[in-house]
């Protein structure tokens, strides 16, 4: 038995080692572009919200802590948001110009 199980594991190392291999990592597709409001601490916020979602069911603490986790995220999102577009407007002197931009995407 104990043959086995080791074989079984070797075997799921060169399964997993060619899978590895051959598979490329996930980018993000070219027709998807960044948005000018994202940053690092954004993408923690984020992170720290999807973890909290995923434990709000185990007890009355994790909900809580997921509903201020949410409000944290959307907080953090509508802040960024709005530095970004105050910073888009600060940076413009022409205002045709912001328009072209704002339609080229």
């Amino acid at each position: 038995e104990g043959e086995v199980d080791q074989q079984v594991e070797i075997l799921t190392e060169i399964l997993w080692k060619a899978f590895t291999a051959a598979t490329p990592r996930r980018k993000r597709p070219l027709w998807k572009k960044s948005v000018p409001w994202w940053t690092e601490e954004l993408g923690r916020v984020k992170k720290a919200f999807y973890r909290a979602r995923k434990l709000r069911r185990r007890s009355e603490w994790h909900r809580q802590e997921y509903q201020k986790m949410a409000v944290e995220w959307k907080r953090a999102m509508r802040r960024a948001k709005a530095d970004s577009w105050r910073k888009f407007c600060s940076e413009v002197e022409d205002p045709w110009d912001m328009i072209y931009k704002i339609l080229k995407g």
